[in-house]
């Protein structure tokens, strides 16, 4: 399998589909060999246990599968930053990072680059190296020329939050919680109680995920320390804009 290093020279600084990303992800000798399973092979329209292709679709199915859960693995040790759009789509939605362990329930398609889970559907994942997403973040000049931007930013109402370049666009009750959660942070006090902050902005739920099911990438936002207790998911003090 590819090495840390050669997996960034192949990706050379630009996000990939999914399929295209296992495949600069996983070695040229290991790929020939799957795809010759794959030409020999012919997904059945309908299944006979006696169909001569069947043994060899599975054949080229288990084959692939090692690579595709070691890719699925980098993406979950933060070696590879997985992005997408959750359903259904609107003219409010961005490309946001999808949490780590929400590969725990997806099931991906890797050539259709989409993922289904509980509750959840992905459309148009992409994928790029790590450390090259967070060049590019540090990269982008503000406003005044400089390359530096904040870690966190926000309007007036909270409406729209930026955290390291990454976009939320929010309405309600989120907005309020997103408040409380820099008020806190601002008064370095960062740690607030899930269930009392989910009755303060008026929901009824118990649990911080329920409430933020249509922005897959939430836990960048908002960090948890298992045990009931939320803040805002910054490494340093900023005031915001």
């Amino acid at each position: 399998m590819a090495t840390t290093n050669s997996i960034l020279d192949r990706f050379a600084d630009e996000p990939l589909t999914l399929e295209e990303a296992f495949r600069r992800c996983t070695s040229d000798a290991d790929l020939a060999y799957i795809d010759k399973l794959k030409a020999y092979s012919v997904r059945p329209l309908v299944w006979f246990p006696d169909d001569p292709y069947l043994d060899r679709y599975y054949a080229w199915r288990e084959r692939r599968k090692p690579f595709e859960a070691e890719f699925i693995a980098r993406i979950r040790r933060g070696e590879l930053v997985l992005t997408g759009f959750a359903k259904p789509a609107s003219n409010r939605s961005r490309r946001e990072i999808i949490a780590p362990d929400l590969l725990e329930v997806l099931e991906l398609d890797f050539e259709t680059s989409k993922a289904r889970g509980p509750g959840l559907e992905l459309i148009l994942l992409q994928v790029q190296p790590a450390l090259a997403s967070e060049d590019r973040v540090a990269s982008q000049p503000n406003k005044n020329g400089s390359v530096w931007s904040p870690e966190f930013t926000h309007n007036a109402d909270y409406t729209r939050v930026e955290i390291r370049g990454l976009a939320f666009d929010l309405s309600g009750g989120l907005c309020q919680i997103v408040r409380r959660l820099h008020e806190a942070h601002l008064a370095g006090d960062p740690w607030l109680n899930g269930k009392l902050l989910l009755a303060e902005c008026n929901y009824g739920s118990m649990y911080m995920g329920d409430i933020w099911r249509r922005h897959p990438g939430w836990r960048e936002l908002i960090a948890s320390n298992r045990r009931g207790l939320y803040r805002l998911n910054l490494s340093r003090q900023h005031s915001g804009t």
